[in-house]
């Protein structure tokens, strides 16, 4: 999975899967070289308190708002919405 976000926010992520990420940067390089590319673009909201947050997930043809929500120290999701462009 190829994302474009910054580096720290994926810090101690433990995944079933390789996931790269790319600074803006690093992304437009890849782009020159490689063609058109669609890498997920995530921002992350956390409200002051820090147990309610909103993740936007976009990868220009689909993507999807999930809703987070802290309750005893673990953090649950729920999906808001999803598209996908056809």
């Amino acid at each position: 999975m190829f994302v474009v976000a910054d580096r720290r926010a994926f810090a101690g992520l433990t995944a079933d899967q390789r996931i790269v990420v790319l600074s803006p940067s690093e992304f437009a390089l890849a782009g020159d070289r490689f063609g058109v590319q669609y890498p997920g673009h995530i921002q992350l909201y956390v409200d002051h308190s820090g147990t309610q947050g909103i993740v936007i997930w976009n990868e220009s043809w689909r993507g999807m708002t999930i809703r987070l929500k802290k309750v005893d120290g673990i953090w649950t999701t729920e999906v808001v919405s999803q598209w996908i462009t056809y």
